[in-house]
């Protein structure tokens, strides 16, 4: 499931993987938050936000970090779609999630998606070079030849400005990925050039 959606943006087949998941073992607490995360569901979501805060104590520490990241999420989007206005502090959420993801990869360091999710904090809350500097120190040899590693370290190059050298990573990606049906290079390929103000390409 984190592969398809983090490097092919694959979302359907993406959400079809957590489900299987969570039908293979019900009592999978960070499979159905995953589920609820990408899910268009308001009843779904409210109806899992509900189940996991009752099964989250039960949850060894590390996966109460990333539950506790987890669950804010699935609050805003259910506040969204719900219309509720969203507490004025809400943003504290960003701070914990930074805090909550860091805890965990410096633990386990060659677990790759979260440390992909850890990094896009680290952008949102810090910017792109910081976001930048963090996606070289901290991805191994083996991590930063996975494909979102590889377009994301060109995203982050061209909103410095440094569109060549995000082009000729956005080839090595497109390389790699090597499959005309794969969205994702097409996607990269956009993104740079719309910050080029390169339209027509």
């Amino acid at each position: 499931g984190w592969e398809y959606i983090m490097d092919y943006g694959q979302w359907s087949l993406s959400e079809n993987a957590f489900r299987k998941a969570v039908a293979f073992d019900s009592s999978f607490v960070i499979g159905k938050s995953l589920v609820g995360k990408i899910s268009d569901d308001l009843n779904e979501r409210i109806r899992l936000l509900n189940e996991i805060n009752l099964e989250k104590s039960k949850e060894n520490k590390d996966n109460q970090l990333l539950l506790e990241v987890t669950l804010a999420t699935l609050e805003l989007f259910n506040a969204r779609d719900q219309k509720q206005k969203l507490e004025t502090n809400i943003y504290s959420n960003f701070k914990i999630a930074e805090n909550n993801y860091r805890e965990f990869i410096h633990k386990y360091p060659n677990e790759t998606y979260i440390k992909a999710e850890y990094i896009e904090i680290l952008q949102s809350n810090y910017g792109s070079k910081i976001a930048l500097d963090s996606l070289h120190l901290l991805t191994t040899e083996k991590q930063k030849e996975i494909p979102f590693f590889i377009s994301y370290a060109a995203t982050l190059e061209s909103d410095l400005g440094n569109y060549k050298k995000a082009l000729l990573i956005a080839d090595k990606f497109n390389s790699k990925i090597n499959d005309t049906t794969i969205p994702q290079p097409y996607v990269l390929y956009a993104s740079i050039y719309l910050k080029m103000d390169s339209l027509s390409l």
